[in-house]
């Protein structure tokens, strides 16, 4: 019972940081779905007087969003499977094997998960204007990477490390 006490009692504390957290969100939404009328209304109505929720079929249609979400999924995965071909190998490796470069590669991972992501931007941008390919769905999915994969090697390294102890446990 004191422990089902403790837990209401923390609720209830957390309750407006909660409710101050969410607020921005509601109010989104509550103006997603006003009529235009309603937006700039002075004093505001928080709450619309009809839900128009034609806003959101205008808004696909005007900025193009399906086009924009596909290049973000094309994007996305296309990332997604660059960091996990080139990083699950290479964190195998840094788990599995003792080679002579392991530590300043290491060393290297660390050193460009502590750069600002800017640095590395700038760089690569630069790198794909030289080459030409700026507006080039597919070469951003293959750029991205070279921002995540350094935090995805040793992510997926220390999960290795730690499943190959399990490993030695049970046989």
């Amino acid at each position: 019972m004191r422990k089902r006490q403790h837990s209401l009692l923390i609720w209830l504390a957390l309750s407006p940081l909660m409710l101050v957290i969410l607020f921005p969100f509601v109010v989104m939404f509550l103006t997603s779905i006003k009529p235009r009328s309603e937006v700039f209304t002075y004093p505001p109505r928080w709450l619309p007087s009809t839900l128009r929720w034609q806003n959101f079929i205008e808004m696909w249609q005007a900025v193009d969003f399906g086009t924009a979400l596909g290049n973000s999924i094309v994007v996305s995965l296309g990332a997604t499977v660059v960091v996990l071909v080139v990083g699950i190998p290479a964190a195998y490796a840094l788990a599995r094997f003792t080679f002579s470069a392991k530590r300043p590669f290491q060393q290297f991972l660390l050193v460009t998960q502590m750069l600002s992501p800017i640095l590395l931007v700038l760089g690569l941008f630069h790198l794909v204007v030289s080459l030409g390919l700026v507006d080039n769905k597919y070469a951003l999915s293959s750029f991205m990477p070279h921002l995540t994969w350094p935090s995805a090697c040793g992510c997926y390294k220390a999960i290795l490390a730690r499943s190959q102890s399990n490993w030695r446990k049970q046989l």
